[in-house]
């Protein structure tokens, strides 16, 4: 068995792939590059998450009466205008006032840069501080 350099436990990739060519071979062709990859996130992806955040501020500044922010009463009202139209014949949606249900939906809902995520999640923490307090 080859001796590691400097007696250390570790070598280089290198250093590893030099001494054991068959190991180099056995890796797929750009696996490093996938790996690598495999954590990344689009800015689609980005922004289809920020836009979900933001629709779930609106929800629930709808249910708590609190006014939307200027820069998103046209996906407030975008919002509004779909749920209109879903609910036309089939009475009132019971699931928008669930906040447990809104939290959890917030947490599935994934990352977005720390500065949007702050400012958006300070709008559904106000919003949810003023939701009715259940009786035990």
């Amino acid at each position: 068995m080859p001796r590691l350099p400097n007696g250390r436990p570790e070598a280089s990739r290198r250093d590893l792939h030099r001494r054991c060519p068959a190991l180099a071979k056995r890796r797929p062709s750009g696996a490093h590059r996938d790996i690598g990859k495999a954590g990344s996130v689009s800015d689609a992806d980005i922004a289809v998450r920020e836009r979900a955040l933001r629709i779930l501020c609106i929800r629930s500044e709808i249910h708590s009466d609190t006014p939307t922010p200027t820069e998103d009463e046209a996906l407030r009202r975008e919002y509004q205008v779909q749920r209109l139209v879903q609910g036309m014949g089939q009475g009132s949606h019971g699931d928008d006032g669930d906040w447990d249900a809104m939290a959890l939906e917030w947490i599935r809902i994934g990352a977005v840069s720390p500065a949007v995520h702050e400012s958006l999640l300070s709008r559904f923490m106000r919003c949810r501080a003023k939701r009715p307090v259940r009786g035990p």
